[in-house]
């Protein structure tokens, strides 16, 4: 989209787009964050508040096309609160998520639940990263020691990268809750568990083929495995193995197998299981979902430590070695080769294990979620160690399997940037992992958001610059030939553009308040940080083209103060109704600009343009400024009314953007010594430009 980013910012103006209410909605939040003045904590707070109001903007939009769709609200992209950077949510709305139906996406709901994600994952992270360090803020819920929440509470109190990675782990199931509905997922499997709608009773057809062969037998007490009458002959229809009792553990314990009918009902459970816990549901919900199909010891086994996002449910006395035990016994159970890939993932999941979580993950996210959870869960383990007794805690760790993720990533400061960069180059992940809001996504998590910038702001620049030099969108020398340009926006791509824009904006700001922030997203070099501003000038150039001039003051005014100027110029030249020239002007002034600074920078630029285009032309060949037609005695030939002539375009656009500027200069009170210098300069300029021959024959006639 050349025309986007325009070499000069002064070309003929592309037709106009038609802008969505978001640019106006987008552009008015920003503008009343700004304006008001006040201490750093409040400015720091409303900057934070408006990457908010961004994501429940975009997740409504996202809710209003799904509902379109006939689907039902989507709450949890919704929250507009978040306590602690907890999702907002209860277990009614929990288990009315349960149902939800899913439906193909529209590309615009797609691109709306990206945002909404991506709004969702800076809200969370954004408010630690930038937090008033003098004053910072604990969660205000405080759970007694001695139980399992006190536990958690005091490990996530004791660093603030557990702050962070917490949050990162509650985004994650944000997303997912998002996704299709579990009694969807689990249908096709529970249809082939031969047992009509019934989801209760357990393994019915085991128990049926049991109690046949306890008839055939004559007996009244269990079967012994080891009678060679049961050993033999007490098949399952596919004639494995049967197990002789219905305990949770029997198929491992005995090494024998369910109906193939149960088989199916034992997978779907555990498919559910799974994907509770990845959502993020609460001990409750997940506690309910299984006593509905009469399994309550699975949320019994699955209640230790969840992780759920919000949870207010009592929280049972433990203790450390308690703990640990547990999450060893969870990694046992996940490494069982015979044991249900979904039963694995869910003990995997819940003892820190990544190898079983990834092998029935699907996405960019679950892939992320599998290495945060177990990063997150070793980090736990190393400190309930730490509370344990020194004998206990060597007895645990050379009794029991367990599995440090986080040192196996290697440096603690480094863990996210191998994992992110990891899933770039792996097969599973590389497709989704080259999408530009996924990338994003990613400088974000790793904290890289300093070269993201940077790059993105290159490959405009180098989209600007393809055909002709861009004054707006420059590169500045830097080469992109190292770049990935298929990983981040163009300058069609609108939606992103904006995203990425205020973005940049919000933490450009939030850098100036908070100078000793974990993020560093402005460069801190000169030529750098211009070329990272680039997203900036390129959303300006595309509310020149939607026709939104009274927007271009205010983003204008977040640029650094080198480029202020000049983009007001390039992009307010095409104005030419003075009613909106003189609500540019005002605006220009409330964005804290100098609006006669704007008026002499707009005439000078063109007049030093046309002095230098037309230095180097011949002059034109006609040109009469007389009426023709003998001289009147009295008053001599009259001058003509209009002696460019009759045909627009015989006046080059150099030319007329030099009037306009003349004209926008009139409109400032304070530029009327400007208005007399410049235009005598230019009517001496188009007079120098007449040939003398012309001139002297006609004023001699």
């Amino acid at each position: 989209m050349n025309s986007a980013g325009s070499p000069q910012g002064a070309q003929s103006p592309a037709p106009a787009l038609a802008p969505g209410p978001e640019i106006a909605l987008f552009a008015t939040a920003l503008d009343d964050c700004l304006r008001v003045k006040g201490s750093v904590s409040e400015r720091r707070s409303r900057l934070l508040k408006l990457v908010d109001s961004y994501h429940q903007y975009a997740a409504e939009q996202y809710q209003i096309l799904q509902q379109g769709r006939g689907a039902g609200p989507r709450r949890a992209l919704s929250s507009g609160l978040h306590d602690d950077m907890d999702l907002d949510l209860d277990d009614g709305e929990e288990a009315s998520n349960l149902n939800q139906g899913s439906s193909k996406l529209s590309p615009e709901a797609i691109a709306w639940r990206q945002e909404a994600q991506t709004w969702d994952l800076l809200r969370r992270l954004l408010a630690s990263r930038y937090a008033d360090r003098k004053g910072a803020n604990r969660s205000g819920r405080f759970s007694p020691r001695g139980t399992v929440k006190g536990l958690w509470q005091e490990f996530v109190e004791s660093d603030s990268a557990i702050v962070e990675r917490k949050a990162v782990l509650h985004w994650l199931q944000s997303n997912a809750f998002d996704g299709p509905n579990i009694d969807e997922l689990v249908k096709e499997l529970q249809q082939n568990a031969d047992r009509g709608d019934i989801v209760a009773h357990g393994w019915i057809h085991t128990r049926t083929a049991i109690k046949q062969r306890k008839r055939l037998l004559g007996s009244p007490h269990p079967l012994d495995a080891s009678l060679p009458e049961v050993a033999q002959g007490h098949l399952n229809s596919l004639k494995a193995p049967l197990v002789t009792n219905l305990d949770p553990d029997a198929t491992t314990r005995q090494g024998r197998k369910l109906q193939p009918q149960d088989e199916y009902f034992e997978r779907a459970t555990w498919l559910g299981c799974y994907e509770l816990l990845r959502r993020g549901y609460s001990a409750e919900a997940i506690r309910e979902w299984c006593v509905e199909r009469t399994e309550g010891w699975r949320a019994v086994s699955l209640s230790a430590l969840p992780l759920a996002p919000r949870d207010d449910g009592p929280s049972p006395e433990t203790t450390p070695e308690a703990l640990a035990l547990w999450r060893r016994t969870c990694l046992a159970i996940a490494r069982q080769p015979d044991v249900d890939d979904y039963e694995r993932a869910v003990y995997g999941m819940l003892g820190g294990d990544v190898a079983t979580v990834e092998r029935v993950s699907s996405t960019w996210d679950d892939f992320v979620f599998a290495h945060y959870n177990a990063i997150v869960r070793s980090q736990f383990d190393s400190f309930i160690l730490s509370k344990c007794a020194p004998e206990e805690a060597a007895s645990l760790s050379q009794s029991f399997i367990s599995f440090d993720a986080a040192q196996k990533g290697g440096e603690p400061a480094a863990l996210e940037k191998r994992l992110l960069k990891a899933l770039e180059q792996s097969n599973s992940t590389m497709s989704e992992a080259r999408e530009p809001y996924k990338v994003f996504q990613a400088a974000v998590l790793a904290n890289e958001l300093e070269q993201y910038f940077f790059d993105q702001g290159l490959v405009l620049g180098q989209q600007a610059n393809k055909e002709v030099e861009s004054r707006l969108i420059p590169t500045l020398g830097f080469s992109s030939s190292n770049i990935d340009s298929g990983r981040f926006y163009t300058l069609e791509n609108h939606h992103g553009l904006r995203v990425i824009a205020h973005a940049y904006i919000i933490m450009s700001q939030l850098e100036k308040l908070s100078p000793d922030s974990t993020t560093a997203a402005v460069s801190s070099d000169a030529s750098r940080a211009l070329i990272q501003q680039n997203s900036v000038s390129g959303y300006i150039s595309l509310l020149r083209l939607c026709d939104a001039p009274e927007l271009i003051p205010l983003y204008s005014s977040t640029l650094g103060e080198t480029r202020q100027y000049e983009t007001l110029c390039r992009n307010l030249i095409h104005v030419t109704d003075d009613v909106v020239r003189l609500r540019c002007i005002n605006l220009i002034g409330k964005s804290g600009l100098d609006a006669l600074k704007f008026v002499q920078d707009l005439a000078s630029m063109h007049l030093r343009a046309v002095l230098a285009q037309d230095g180097s032309r011949p002059a034109a060949k006609q040109f009469r400024i007389l009426e023709d037609g003998p001289a009147n005695i009295k008053y001599g030939r009259p001058v003509k009314a209009d002696f460019f002539g009759d045909d627009p375009d015989r006046i080059g656009k150099p030319h007329e953007l030099l009037i306009r500027s003349v004209e926008w200069l009139t409109l400032v009170g304070d530029a009327w010594p400007d208005v007399l210098s410049i235009a005598t300069e230019t009517y001496k300029h188009f007079l120098r430009r007449l040939p003398f021959r012309d001139v002297g024959a006609e004023l001699g006639s």
